[in-house]
């Protein structure tokens, strides 16, 4: 190879052209090691792909001028915030905590109460403070009441969850579920305009026709609070509101506050008629035979007991309130025809 050589390498130029040897007087591109020459078809599409890319900023110009842009790639969508979560309240927890501690540290104890049954009683005091100051949802601050409890020795674990496997706590509980479907389902709806519509051509015979309808719900649920607020409260104003009997406009005594009035009245009978219309019955029930009173067939027996005075009441209670505390309005004839409409709107029956 020396000998062929005749020249000298020539060295790279300013510019960094590709290293060139003269070979018998003849200026030839030299090989670097490791590398290869193009071929012409590879050449070509280097060409090709240069001259495309050197003209894609002028084909841009030209549809923005044109007024077409080129597409951008589309952005992924973000995905949704999750709900921030409510924390509790620290003023009034520190202030329930704090009357609890109160209570426990700086009242001295009455003669003849333990120590665990004045703890015990603290907590329910800050309980309860808890319940009216609301700090944390009901069933989250009594269940930190419940664990309080325990930690402290106020009471056993298996004391503590007794109330647990109470029929009382369980009635109440499934009362508020069976009132929640009576209203989803619009059923105790459906079965007050039902009444309404037979009985409301006078406030008294609406007031009768509440009664009745409350009467038929009350087996069902045990609560007077879950009937009140999620039926018939709702259904009295509507009425109201139909013949400008609520409190806004002026005239709550055209028929609203004696339908409410009469409602209030009758709800006791009809709680107090069935067993099973209220939590309070047998709660009743249940003291009774921790004192040894034994009923058998409570429920026929307590519905025997309490059907005439219950009776009595729903019959002469509106009669009492119509001549003691009367509604301006004493004949209603639109009231069936707007539970008719009700009926229409809420249409027929389905499983």
């Amino acid at each position: 190879m020396a000998s062929l050589l005749r020249g000298k390498v020539v060295a790279p130029s300013c510019r960094q052209a590709a290293p060139s040897l003269r070979v018998n007087g003849q200026l030839r591109p030299a090989r670097l090691a490791g590398t290869r020459q193009q071929s012409r078809p590879a050449q070509q599409y280097a060409r090709s792909l240069s001259s495309s890319t050197s003209r894609r900023p002028l084909q841009i110009a030209a549809n923005a001028a044109a007024g077409a842009l080129p597409a951008q790639p589309a952005q992924p969508e973000q995905p949704a915030a999750a709900p921030a979560l409510q924390g509790i309240k620290l003023a009034p927890a520190a202030m329930a905590i704090a009357f609890g501690f109160l209570v426990k540290f700086v009242i001295p104890a009455p003669l003849g109460i333990t120590p665990e049954a004045w703890t015990l009683f603290s907590v329910f005091l800050s309980t309860i403070m808890g319940l009216v100051l609301q700090p944390l949802p009901v069933g989250a601050w009594a269940f930190l009441g419940l664990c309080t409890v325990v930690a402290t020795k106020a009471l056993p674990f298996s004391k503590a969850m007794s109330a647990m496997t109470s029929e009382v706590i369980w009635l109440i509980v499934i009362s508020f579920f069976f009132a929640k479907g009576f209203e989803k389902t619009g059923l105790g709806e459906r079965i007050a305009n039902i009444f309404v519509s037979a009985m409301g051509k006078s406030t008294l015979g609406l007031a009768y026709g509440l009664s009745i309808a409350e009467l038929f719900l009350s087996p069902a649920l045990p609560s007077t609070t879950a009937r009140a607020g999620g039926i018939f409260v709702p259904i009295i104003k509507f009425l109201s509101k139909s013949v400008n009997g609520d409190v806004d406009s002026g005239n709550r005594k055209k028929i609203g506050a004696f339908l409410m009035q009469s409602q209030l009245q009758q709800s006791s009978y009809s709680s107090a008629l069935f067993l099973t219309s209220g939590a309070q019955n047998l709660l009743c029930l249940n003291l009774a035979a921790e004192l040894g009173a034994v009923v058998p067939d409570a429920w026929t027996t307590w519905f025997i007991g309490c059907l005439p005075q219950a009776l009595l009441g729903m019959v002469i209670t509106p009669i009492l309130l119509f001549k003691l505390y009367p509604p301006e309005m004493k004949e209603t004839p639109e009231a069936p025809a707007l539970a008719q409409e009700n009926l229409k709107r809420m249409g027929p029956m389905s499983k």
